[in-house]
């Protein structure tokens, strides 16, 4: 199974770029969750990633009721394995968050495709069209 991840990873592997609260990630995740069917369909997981806490993303997942499960990437192991971190303005922190990507994994675990910067309204059905 290949994976679509967005990751904005402190707020599409899998995909989405979500923050709790966030309007651009609410904007991508009921894209996907409108297209989640089209995509499992042609043999793809979605998943939405987030440096947020358990908490946080629990609550913002079943504010908008997502078609496929937010994770939360406390540690940002996979910010950093995706190379996606951005620091912070003062320059504190090389990793305070993420960029808002979407990633497709292939069912091998190798990137096949990183989409930096993800469109959050039209990106979900381009890359839909794109597979």
């Amino acid at each position: 199974m290949l994976r679509v991840a967005t990751i904005s990873l402190c707020a599409g592997a899998r995909a989405m770029s979500l923050k709790a609260g966030a309007q651009v990630p609410k904007f991508a995740g009921q894209a996907f969750t409108a297209l989640c069917d089209q995509f499992k369909a042609k043999g793809y997981d979605l998943y939405g990633v987030s440096c947020d806490a358990v908490d946080a993303n629990k609550a913002f997942h079943e504010k908008f009721d997502f078609a496929f499960p937010l994770l939360s990437d406390v540690d940002k192991s996979m910010t950093k394995a995706f190379g996606v971190c951005k620091p912070a303005k003062d320059g504190s922190d090389p990793c305070d968050k993420s960029a808002r990507v979407t990633v497709v994994v292939g069912a091998d675990g190798t990137v096949v495709k990183c989409i930096d910067p993800f469109d959050a309204r039209e990106g979900p059905a381009a890359l839909l069209a794109e597979l």
